[in-house]
């Protein structure tokens, strides 16, 4: 981070500030600020400065935070802000409903961003979108036993996790051999002995809650597995809406599609997957717009305003849609590659939702 310029905390600035509707982005600490950098140039009507929890004067209603200006680092003095904008990664309900007694009811959005995948499924299990979802389980070692005699291979999943940290997949043969795979297709682990397996898993699983999920058997172009990341936001006009959407090739080693090496558009590898067949390709993409949609508003409805989620779905090799994972705080530069209007788009629809917030009342 750039030297910060400090102004005077009962000085002019304060005056100044006064007079403005700001917007807030909550950070971890502000040593971890770097954030503000790359929303500062979509800021418009709302001027934009970032604070951590342990910034925050509770009696004078006041903040000690950031503002990037101009390349700039600035440290002042703020009012509490209109509108807020959690950038940290974990559970912040209940600081963010203290800020709302002050600033207004649905003022401060994404306040929840890590999901458990569970409570994610039993959520939408309980809802149309439920036979997009793949079978899934808690985990222990008898329905692990009887879902593989079942299935033939399975995914163990932490309940929290991002990236493919501590996925396993578990398969057993039509000889009754056992192999655990970690991250690759090549097995980590092989016995005949089902006893064997699940004193493995106890070891690499730990006190850790899994689930059971079915394997979805992906699309593939060139023998690479593909899985879609759409990204779902809240637009200026409080409405959900996708703003991006990319294809994640997984290396050909590796069975996690979110372990990618390359991407594309989404329209453009629909043509490759069916080349003679547009109008399937046209209502494919619209299908999974319309269960991304759906998933985005059920969620909104359970959590509580919610206002950007990266949704991946796949296509399996029956051409249904299959729903793998909701995040609740995605990443946007992976949609760099894509180009520099896609990720205008992802930042600068987080501002307007946030200009959104400041310019209207909510109802509670």
């Amino acid at each position: 981070m750039n030297t910060i310029k400090r102004a005077n905390p009962n000085g002019g600035n304060d005056v100044h500030t006064k007079r403005k509707n700001y917007i807030g982005l909550l950070v971890p600490s502000l040593r971890k600020a770097a954030i503000l950098r790359k929303y500062a140039a979509y800021q418009s009507h709302s001027p934009l400065f970032a604070f951590s929890p342990k910034s925050i004067h509770w009696k004078s209603k006041r903040i000690t935070g950031l503002e990037y200006v101009n390349g700039k680092w600035n440290k002042r003095t703020f009012p509490f802000p209109k509108a807020i904008y959690n950038c940290c990664y974990g559970d912040k309900r209940a600081l963010l409903k203290r800020f709302e007694k002050t600033i207004g009811p649905q003022k401060c959005f994404n306040a929840l961003c890590r999901f458990s995948k569970w409570t994610i499924y039993q959520i939408l299990a309980d809802s149309p979108w439920k036979s997009y979802l793949p079978e899934s389980h808690l985990y222990d070692a008898t329905k692990l036993t009887a879902f593989l005699d079942s299935y033939k291979t399975a995914f163990l999943k932490p309940h929290y996790g991002s990236k493919g940290q501590g996925i396993f997949r578990v398969e057993l043969s039509p000889t009754g051999i056992y192999t655990l795979s970690e991250q690759t297709w090549d097995p980590s682990f092989v016995t005949s002995d089902p006893s064997a397996l699940l004193s493995q898993l106890e070891t690499k699983i730990g006190l850790k809650k899994y689930l059971i999920q079915e394997e979805i058997t992906m699309k593939k172009v060139n023998d690479r597995s593909i899985d879609f990341r759409v990204m779902v936001q809240k637009n200026g006009a409080g409405q959900w809406a996708i703003t991006g959407e990319l294809v994640r090739f997984a290396n050909k080693q590796s069975y996690l599609s979110n372990l990618f090496t390359k991407s594309d558009m989404l329209q453009n590898v629909l043509t490759i997957l069916y080349p003679t067949k547009p109008r399937k390709a046209a209502a494919i993409q619209n299908k999974i717009h319309e269960v991304c949609l759906g998933v985005a508003d059920k969620l909104d409805q359970h959590y509580g305003h919610i206002a950007e989620l990266g949704i991946d779905v796949t296509i399996d090799r029956n051409d249904q849609i299959r729903l793998i994972e909701v995040n609740g705080r995605p990443s946007k530069m992976i949609f760099k590659d894509l180009g520099q209007p896609c990720l205008d788009q992802l930042y600068q629809t987080t501002i307007d939702f946030a200009e959104y917030l400041v310019q209207n009342k909510i109802a509670p």
